[in-house]
């Protein structure tokens, strides 16, 4: 199976050229974190900080994981 992720413009994603559903647009915004460190490992702290911003609510390592 071929994946193609499109990050410039709209997040988008798809397999062997069918348009892959991303769900809502934070779940697209945490593909696009992992997209851009695709060949590291990236902590929660840094994924939570990208999707959340630099003051993230108490919760949101339980929302990422969810």
């Amino acid at each position: 199976m071929t994946v193609e992720i499109a990050l410039l413009g709209e997040v988008g994603a798809r397999g062997d050229g069918v348009p892959v559903d991303l769900g809502h647009a934070r779940q697209r915004c945490v593909l696009a974190a992992l997209a851009i460190d695709v060949t590291k490992v990236v902590t929660v702290a840094q994924l939570t900080g990208r999707v959340r911003g630099t003051a993230p609510p108490r919760r949101s390592r339980a929302a990422l994981h969810s």
